[in-house]
């Protein structure tokens, strides 16, 4: 070293590593306080320095959490929903969902019940019925990153009660068996009952 200074550093990548070391010591990142779970700081200041920085998946991840957590969601009773949003949650809900034309089924409904996180529909549930005494649960759906948040039951509940106040006598609905519990605390009853299963037809009958 000449003249008591670093050596030039004439080599493009060699320049190109000191200016990636600077962006990452540079690094703040979106949390504030204790580092987050499953990191290592390398000293006991912080932020971290490059060695203890979490990679951008991780990071993306927790200001999106940090920006915008999922929030108790509004309900509605028999809104104006449309076939693109309804497809949009059942394809994040239901792993081998095929779009489908949902207008066919509301207007054969009773009602049906929507849960939005603002403009977003997280959750779905509607009911068939006979014209009558008799009410047909179907297809609970709520978006996984919204579940386990009580908005499943209150889907149902809200269902339930709009049968109720239709007149209906009964509202039925089958379940799978890991799912009895859920179905029990929202007031159903195991009972025998039949079901015969078609093959799915590949499109709908011509006209319909």
């Amino acid at each position: 070293m000449g003249r008591g200074t670093w050596p030039t550093l004439r080599t493009r990548g060699v320049r190109t590593g000191v200016r990636q070391i600077r962006q990452r010591q540079s690094f703040r990142p979106p949390w504030h306080g204790s580092p987050p779970a499953g990191t290592q700081e390398t000293s006991s200041s912080w932020p971290m320095t490059a060695t203890a920085m979490p990679s951008r998946s991780d990071a993306d991840e927790a200001a999106q959490a940090v920006v915008r957590p999922p929030r108790r969601p509004r309900f509605r009773t028999s809104p104006k929903v449309s076939g693109t949003e309804l497809n949009r949650l059942y394809a994040s809900a239901w792993p081998h969902h095929r779009q489908f034309d949902f207008s066919r089924v509301l207007r054969r409904s009773l009602g049906w019940i929507c849960a939005y996180d603002r403009a977003v529909l997280v959750g779905f549930v509607y009911l068939a019925w006979d014209g009558a005494q008799h009410a047909f649960l179907l297809e609970p759906t709520v978006r996984p990153r919204y579940r386990r948040r009580g908005i499943g039951k209150e889907l149902v509940r809200r269902a339930v009660d709009l049968a109720r106040r239709s007149g209906c006598e009964w509202v039925h609905v089958d379940w799978e068996a890991r799912l009895t519990p859920f179905y029990r605390e929202c007031g159903f009853r195991p009972t025998k009952a039949g079901l015969i299963r078609f093959p799915r037809p590949a499109r709908p009958p011509r006209g319909q």
